[in-house]
Parts: C-alpha cells; sequence; structure tokens
C-alpha cells in the first residue's frame, strides 16, 4: 500500500472501512476475487463486491430450449427440456413421473437454433448469436432483439457462454459466491 494507490482507490478504502466486501483483480482478463484484506496497490483494479442476483429458470420451461440436468456436477448431465420447478427440484420433460434434479441450466456449448419470438433465457445469461447475414455478435441474452423481421437481419442460433457477472444460479444464493 502506497499514498498513489491510496489516492486513485480512495472510494473504495472508505467502502471498506464502512463494512464492504472488496474484490480486486490485476487486469480485466482476470476474474475479480474476493480480499480480505485489500491492499490497494495503484496497478490492481478494485471495485466493491456486487450483490448478487438469482437467475430465473422458470423461464427456461416456456422456451422449451435443451437443458443440462444433474444433482452434483454438470459433466455428462442429462439433456432434456425443463417441465416443472418445486422447491430446489427440476423435473425433466421426459421424466414428469419423478426423478428431478438439483441442478438445471440451459444447455452450454451447443448451438441452439432460434426461429424467432421472445428471448428464450431469462436475464443474466451471457450468450453469442449468430444472425442472418452470418456474422456473429456476444453479450448479455436481453440485449438482443429475439424476434424474426424478414425486412433486418435476425438471430438464427445462439450459444450460450454463462453468466453475466453478478448473477447466481438458484442453488448457489447462500453460497459465497
Amino acid at each position: 500500500m502506497n499514498r498513489e494507490g491510496i489516492a486513485k482507490h480512495w472510494d473504495l478504502v472508505k467502502a471498506f472501512k464502512d463494512g464492504a466486501d472488496i474484490q480486486f483483480r490485476l487486469n480485466s482478463s482476470e476474474p475479480w476475487v474476493d480480499s480480505c484484506v485489500p491492499i490497494f496497490a495503484y496497478e490492481a483494479e478494485y471495485r466493491t463486491k456486487p450483490e448478487m442476483k438469482v437467475i430465473d429458470l422458470s423461464v427456461l420451461i416456456e422456451s422449451k430450449i435443451d437443458c443440462e440436468f444433474t444433482g452434483y456436477t454438470f459433466e455428462g448431465a442429462d439433456i432434456d427440456r425443463l417441465h416443472s420447478i418445486r422447491v430446489g427440484l427440476y423435473t425433466r420433460e421426459g421424466h414428469v413421473s419423478g426423478g428431478s434434479y438439483g441442478k438445471v441450466r440451459p444447455r452450454m456449448n451447443h448451438v441452439h437454433f432460434w426461429g424467432g419470438g421472445k428471448c428464450p433465457l431469462p436475464e443474466g445469461f451471457e450468450v453469442r448469436v449468430w444472425h442472418s447475414d452470418g456474422d456473429t455478435t456476444q453479450g448479455p441474452a436481453r440485449d438482443f432483439d429475439w424476434s424474426r423481421n424478414p425486412n433486418t437481419i435476425w438471430i438464427t442460433g445462439f450459444e450460450i457462454l454463462g453468466l453475466v457477472d453478478g448473477y447466481c444460479y438458484p442453488w448457489e444464493e447462500e453460497r459465497d459466491v
């Protein structure tokens, strides 16, 4: 810690003094890391830890896109559409009569065909979209126009890349993420 670092990060030093949790990273390509005792180095980036917003997975019931179901890890997860959510348990369309899962998410690392309509994802997901002109763009899912207008360029497919910073899944809510 030096005078330049304290001066540069003065508002965060005051926030830390008042009880805020602080995160840091050395450059913008690295993830944010919790800092129990921040040193407020001049060359590092700091921020107050954002309050996490919980993703509303019920949107996936109506959108009927492929989802991954698991009890623990998503490696080797079952693929199906989400049928219902009851008390933190997720039921697949193919197993309505029984067999609920503890975790569900939209299918990742997979290109979903898109025929138009309203956004198939809840707020909080980062996507790559393919456009009718062959271009791709990336950003938060809710920032795109998902309708299909033949007079404009429309989305023909999308890939879910992960969560937008500041969002968490329902089962992560109680955990310190």
